[in-house]
């Protein structure tokens, strides 16, 4: 019997944050049987719903309790994601695979109308989307542009040592304003953080590293200062596992050591800091080897 529930938003979330998504917490505790949410689930009793893939889509026996429901709309966000984790290799075996897949959702749903959202989107990965999702050619695009005039953008080259290359941050560490420094691999996170604390030893009390192998304590501990505007951390260094979905208060200065190959990530780790009125400073610093896609 199905649910009259003609107002019923699926709310679909492609970023899992590295410090445990809580949509995918939310959507847990239903399958567990915690009672409460059994019930409203099974009821029908909500407006919207918020789900990973791997349950909406890969999860056959909730994906059939969710033909109970009449879903208005279907709202994906962070759809770029779709791109570049979802379509790799043969039998579509990449990085959570359900991506690739969630086009799907559309034959559950088929009256449903579908709202996908992104800050960074380039034609190539609107055009893998579109194929993904099942797009038709008279599908409505809005796109607007990236663009934050009140962000300085600063490049400069340097040594490939760490040492040579970081220097100046040294004289700079305890009077640097809030700064989030970006790497593109673990092992520069390790080096950068090992350097500055060797170099500068109290700054262990404000300088952290996040990754994807921190500790989820520690990744908690780590956010919840970040995401608080009088946090005690000034220096934090991380991978792209700190990324979508975190706005940094009062960060004057985002640092790219090592500047990504792809300019959708570039843009999303610009987009980590809170933007305000006064100017932030950008800064990228690459190798003398580098080369940009």
């Amino acid at each position: 019997m199905e649910i009259n529930n003609v107002n019923l938003y699926l709310l679909i979330n492609l970023y899992h944050t590295s410090s445990g998504d809580w949509s995918d917490i939310l959507l847990h505790r239903i399958v567990d049987g915690i009672e409460e949410t059994d019930r409203i689930i099974r009821e029908g009793a909500l407006d919207y719903l918020f789900g990973a893939l791997e349950l909406l889509v890969g999860d056959i026996s909730f994906r059939e309790q969710l033909h109970q429901f009449s879903v208005s709309t279907i709202v994906v966000d962070e759809f770029h994601t779709i791109a570049s984790w979802g379509e790799k290799d043969e039998d579509r075996q990449a990085f959570r695979k359900w991506f690739s897949y969630l086009g799907e959702l559309r034959s559950v749903f088929p009256e449903a109308s579908l709202l996908a959202l992104s800050a960074t989107c380039t034609r190539k990965i609107s055009k893998r989307v579109k194929k993904v999702l099942n797009f038709r050619d008279n599908t409505l695009e809005i796109p607007m542009s990236p663009d934050k005039p009140n962000i300085k953008v600063v490049t400069k080259k340097l040594a490939n040592s760490v040492d040579q290359g970081m220097a100046w941050m040294v004289n700079a560490l305890d009077s640097i304003a809030k700064t989030v420094i970006y790497c593109n691999s673990i092992q520069d996170v390790s080096k950068l953080y090992v350097y500055l604390t060797s170099e500068v030893p109290n700054s262990v009390n404000y300088c952290e590293m996040f990754h994807s192998e921190t500790p989820k304590a520690k990744k908690e501990k780590i956010l919840n200062d970040l995401c608080n505007e009088d946090g005690l951390l000034k220096i934090t260094i991380a991978t792209s596992a700190l990324g979508m979905g975190i706005d940094v208060p009062k960060t004057n200065n985002v640092i790219l050591y090592g500047v990504p190959q792809q300019m959708v990530k570039i843009i999303q780790e610009i987009d980590a800091t809170e933007i305000y009125e006064e100017q932030d400073e950008f800064d990228a610093f690459m190798s003398s080897d580098f080369e940009f896609e």
